[in-house]
């Protein structure tokens, strides 16, 4: 055989290795930068049987199918087969476990209209958008306007006549007038302060013994009291007058002039 080293070392069980697969009369081997050493091949001796506590963990040694199968076997054939539960809003929709041998799909339904909502119906329309907006008369609460129609109705009455005229009148209950705007309807205004003799009926005239609550004007009370009063006597013998004095006496019933002693 013919052997064509390249930067080649054999140690060990790599180099019987090798001498054993190259023994043919005449067959050229050529090997070029690599390096075998004993550590490249699995020794039998790191070998085990079975998973115990002690070997669990190693990394030199390796499970022989046997211990494998058995394993698996003790675990129920799975091992850390959890199985996982896919939701929506907390309903399950599917499952699959981690391990398990076939493929699986968990489809999630996800709303792709406004129609699919449970609460769709809280939600506007864009048939219920409108560009204008009436004056007057609209009562719609299912309608919204647009932009365009409300920045419209806000120009409109920017641009309408704001003068308005008041008429005031007599009001229909005491202590109260009324005030009409024009195009609209009589308000009736309340006068703070009036005592309930602002709305007493008025009397011009006085009658003696009356019981009457009504008020009374000056020219009445003055009347009146001229009445009670009689006129000084300016004739006859108790004559009043400058030399001759007068005062009024009462006797709690009627009033007589009496002249004044000197």
């Amino acid at each position: 055989m013919k052997l064509n080293i390249k930067g080649l070392v054999f140690v060990g069980f790599a180099a019987a290795v090798f001498a054993s697969a190259a023994n043919a009369a005449g067959e050229e081997k050529t090997v070029t930068s690599l390096k075998y050493t004993e550590a490249t091949y699995e020794k039998s001796g790191n070998k085990v049987e079975a998973f115990t506590d002690a070997n669990k963990t190693s990394t030199t040694l390796y499970p022989s199918n046997a211990a494998v199968t058995a394993a698996l076997a003790a675990n129920g054939g799975a091992v850390n087969n959890s199985t996982i539960t896919i939701k929506k809003n907390g309903t399950s929709v599917g499952t699959f476990t981690v391990n398990q041998a076939t493929d699986g799909d968990v489809n999630i339904a996800v709303p792709t209209t406004v129609a699919e909502l449970t609460d769709h119906a809280d939600y506007e329309v864009v048939s219920n958008k409108t560009q204008t907006i009436a004056a007057t008369g609209s009562t719609s609460n299912d309608k919204y306007p647009s932009e365009t129609a409300v920045r419209a109705a806000i120009t409109a009455v920017e641009a309408a006549d704001d003068d308005t005229t008041y008429t005031f009148a007599e009001g229909s209950t005491d202590g109260a007038f009324q005030v009409t705007p024009e195009g609209g309807v009589a308000q009736s205004v309340p006068v703070h302060g009036l005592a309930a003799a602002a709305y007493k009926p008025v009397d011009t005239s006085i009658t003696a013994g009356s019981t009457s609550t009504n008020l009374p004007t000056t020219a009445a009370v003055a009347a009146y009291v001229d009445g009670l009063i009689p006129a000084a006597p300016t004739t006859g013998e108790g004559a009043c007058s400058a030399a001759n004095p007068c005062a009024l006496v009462s006797d709690g019933a009627t009033v007589t002039w009496q002249r004044i002693q000197q």
